[in-house]
């Protein structure tokens, strides 16, 4: 194991060269492993890509601002203070205050928050409103009914020759579920208007315990003065929606690719880039500058990527592999990459 820690270290040289040239970005999250044992990782990050190299078990220790700031310190001084460009966490208190302490020692890095947790808190607080909650509500249910049972599930696979669409119900922790199951609602309309008329259903739920639960999904269904609320919310977070897609990529994340997206939206596309090296050539302490921040991250999602791979090696057969054995084949199984 520790020979391919030192192989690996061999193959991200040139990784590490980016750093000088471009600078790098600290990013940090914390979780609970499958022991129950706080965990947090630290990912450096800029356009080439995501390097993890270190995860500290933080048992018998409370997670204030004061210690994750002594867990980073280190990390600086081992990365070259020079080359860090800024801090990149999620929305937490405690990472707030550790990123203001090492930012007043160190008043060149800046704190980014995580836009892809932003967004994402964005489009809650949508959902939050009346209308929305019963847009929300609504598409519950006609999911939970739609999948709880086998008659349908099989009417929408047999759509389309056996490609129909299916019904969403994304994990609570991934990013936009709202948004993703009301589209799809909102994309099945049609087909479930068809379902609920077709002789088929009528011959199924016309008698028997289920009659009245099918009777509500149908008038839910047919149901005129809903589904334009449903139109409503899906175009209304379509685009929070890609831009929070765009900063949760391993490719796309970056700072000028975000400027991009917003370009693309107003008036066309370039890379930002690619234009300051082409133009900014007589400018070249505000070209370096301007290359530098936008090779940088606006999302913590290569740390949650990271716990992902940190699942895989810590399973529930394997849970008792100590924290310094699961940091070093969580090393070699990201990095390897």
């Amino acid at each position: 194991l520790q020979l391919c820690r030192k192989r690996i270290d061999e193959g991200l040289t040139g990784v590490m060269s980016s750093w000088k040239r471009h600078g790098v970005t600290i990013a940090s999250d914390m979780m609970t492993d499958k022991c129950g044992r706080p965990q947090a990782n630290v990912m450096l990050v800029n356009d080439t890509g995501a390097v993890f190299v270190e995860s500290i078990d933080c048992k018998m220790e409370k997670k204030t601002g004061g210690y994750i700031a002594r867990l980073l310190r280190p990390i600086l001084q081992k990365v070259g203070v020079e080359n860090i460009v800024a801090f990149c966490t999620d929305g937490g208190s405690n990472y707030h205050s550790a990123c203001r302490l090492l930012i007043a020692e160190n008043p060149r890095i800046e704190h980014v928050p995580c836009a892809t947790h932003v967004l994402d808190l964005l489009m809650e607080d949508v959902g939050r409103q009346a209308w929305a909650k019963e847009v929300v509500g609504r598409a519950s249910e006609l999911i939970n009914y739609t999948r709880s049972h086998h008659w349908t599930r099989q009417y929408l696979r047999g759509v389309d020759g056996g490609k129909g669409l299916q019904m969403l119900r994304p994990a609570g922790t991934r990013f936009g579920t709202q948004h993703i199951a009301v589209s799809r609602l909102v994309e099945l309309r049609s087909t479930l208007v068809t379902m609920v008329l077709c002789d088929a259903w009528k011959a199924e739920w016309a008698v028997g315990p289920k009659k009245a639960a099918a009777e509500t999904f149908h008038d839910q269904i047919m149901d005129k003065d809903w589904w334009p609320a449903a139109e409503l919310f899906k175009r209304l977070l379509l685009l929070p929606f890609k831009a929070m897609r765009a900063t949760d990529s391993a490719t796309k994340g970056m700072m000028g690719r975000i400027y991009e997206l917003m370009l693309e939206l107003t008036e066309g596309s370039y890379s930002m880039e690619a234009w300051w090296e082409w133009h900014g050539t007589d400018h070249p302490l505000l070209m370096a500058l301007a290359c530098r921040v936008l090779t940088q991250p606006v999302s913590a999602s290569s740390c949650e990527r990271n716990w992902a791979v940190w699942d895989t090696v810590h399973t529930a057969r394997r849970n008792r592999l100590g924290s310094e054995k699961c940091k070093d084949l969580v090393y070699v199984a990201h990095n390897w990459k």
